[in-house]
């Protein structure tokens, strides 16, 4: 091969070599819709996978709550602390806060309708308000009312009872117009005090002022000459309690008293019945500890209402204020005396439950002391919010009663005792039952084992374990004298009560009160 053959088969020295570009093509359309799918793919299943674990999460703790719930409700179930349900209409229970209190003190867990409970706090009227539960009543099972209690805590009961000497004259309209319109003819200077049933609408009124349009109303007159201190008219709150109603046992508090003012001076000379805050003691009173008079002993001294009362009426009047009190008592003694039948009546409707209740009743004194009862108060306010400072007053109050009634005390007997471990205690006039062995006529019917029935053994056992827890109470019914009011319809049972205790005061003059 020649040289120019040669050259022909070489690559020229100065020529580049080229590099070949292979021109890239579009992506098609049908790819990048691929592409989108599979992200929107993948973004659902995480989605998914995101609420699957949420549900999760919420059926986890559904489960848990669910768990603590039972778990909450067993231990409820084994704590050992009685329960107590404390009723009101108002869901706000504040004005209750020192009874809930009093009964925490006392070891009591608070509870609701659907809780085995031991105690029923109500403030309303239970034997209407709550009628299934009070028909269904267990006899370990206490009630802070009687049914029929209404005959004394009831206007229209109490104060249109005319054999009760200490109360004002009152009249029922219009059923008593013609008894009003007579009296008010006789009587033209009386003034008087309207209230409606609910013992609310107050008005001071003279007898043309009282309306006529026909709804229940009652007009009380107005005691014309009261006991004024610092020239304000006062009331009297007495406490008492009902521990029984068959046999009737009744005791009066007197660690203390509560004492309201009115609002505004009196206006003695000059009769202003639109004046009502000087007439009639309303929610705004005046407390003892802004009455200058008593404020020396209640604020200076630290001395109890009742006790600064006690010490005003010795140093202004001379007055010994024993006579007062005894009075008072047996104003309220008599009202349970003579209301005992109507309210046995009632009760006969219900379950044999236990029952026990606060009332409150209100006096006011003239200027002779002489006593007159204005009403009685079921469910009396035992709130502190509007005067902090009765708060300790009205919790030693509650501490008290629950003492006496046998929810205070860390072992109250029990019906299903038998009541035989107080058998000895109870027994009284052991010379007449040597001498009349077996003898069922009074007195000796106390003692002997075959004349004495369940219902008398449980009554001296309560009223034993009554006495013995009772602190600032005193027995008002039956009275400590022995007597009765000779109107009173007493029962049987009435009279061998009253007798056992007269028994025992023979035997140690502290039962003699």
């Amino acid at each position: 091969m020649n040289k120019n053959e040669l050259r022909s088969q070489q690559p020229p020295r100065n020529i580049k070599k080229q590099e070949a570009t292979v021109p890239s093509s579009p992506t098609p359309l049908s790819s990048t819709a691929s592409h989108f799918s599979t992200y929107h793919s993948i973004t659902a299943s995480l989605l998914v996978i995101a609420i699957a674990g949420l549900y999760e999460v919420h059926r986890l703790c559904t489960s848990n709550n669910a768990l603590l719930t039972s778990l909450s409700s067993a231990r409820a179930d084994f704590d050992p602390r009685p329960v107590v349900w404390v009723y009101s209409k108002s869901p706000d229970r504040s004005h209750l806060h020192h009874v809930i209190e009093v009964f925490r003190e006392y070891g009591y867990r608070i509870g609701e309708r659907t809780d085995s409970w031991s105690v029923l706090w109500s403030h309303e009227y239970p034997f209407t308000e709550l009628a299934p539960d009070m028909r269904e009543l267990k006899a370990s099972q206490a009630v802070n009312h009687f049914p029929g209690s209404g005959y004394i805590t009831n206007k229209a009961s109490l104060s249109t009872d005319r054999s009760i000497q200490q109360l004002p004259l009152t009249f029922k309209l219009p059923a008593q117009k013609h008894e009003f319109v007579r009296y008010v003819s006789e009587h033209p200077s009386a003034m008087w005090v309207q209230k409606d049933r609910d013992h609310r609408g107050i008005r001071v009124v003279e007898p043309s002022e009282v309306a006529e349009d026909g709804d229940i109303k009652f007009v009380q007159e107005l005691i014309s000459n009261p006991l004024l201190i610092d020239g304000k008219k006062f009331d009297i709150g007495v406490y008492v309690v009902m521990t029984s109603l068959e046999p009737l046992r009744v005791y009066v508090y007197r660690g203390d008293v509560l004492l309201r003012f009115c609002a505004r001076p009196y206006n003695a000379h000059q009769f202003n019945a639109s004046d009502l805050d000087s007439y009639v003691i309303g929610d705004d009173y005046t407390p003892v500890w802004e009455v200058p008079s008593l404020a020396r002993y209640y604020v200076a001294s630290g001395l109890s209402m009742k006790a600064s009362l006690d010490a005003y009426l010795r140093a202004q009047l001379g007055a010994d204020s024993g006579a007062l009190w005894a009075e008072l008592e047996r104003a309220v003694a008599t009202v349970y005396e003579r209301k005992a039948a109507s309210m046995r009546s009632a009760a006969s409707r219900w379950s044999r439950g236990r029952f026990f209740e606060l009332v409150r009743f209100d006096f006011v004194l003239d200027e002779a002391l002489g006593v007159h009862l204005l009403e009685a108060n079921m469910s009396p306010n035992l709130s502190s919010a509007h005067f902090a400072a009765n708060g300790p007053f009205y919790e030693q109050l509650l501490m008290s009663m629950l003492g006496l009634v046998g929810l205070g005390t860390p072992r109250a007997p029990r019906e299903d005792d038998g009541w035989r471990f107080l058998d000895r205690a109870t027994s009284v006039l052991p010379e007449d039952c040597l001498q009349r062995e077996q003898d069922c006529r009074p007195p000796t019917s106390l003692c002997s084992p075959g004349c004495l029935s369940a219902a008398h053994r449980k009554a001296f056992a309560e009223a034993f374990w009554e006495h013995l827890n009772r602190k600032q109470f005193a027995r008002l019914v039956p009275r400590p004298d022995g007597g009765a009011d000779p109107e009173a319809n007493l029962t049987d049972a009435d009279r061998i009560m009253s007798l056992w205790f007269r028994a025992k005061c023979a035997q140690d003059s502290d039962w003699c009160y």
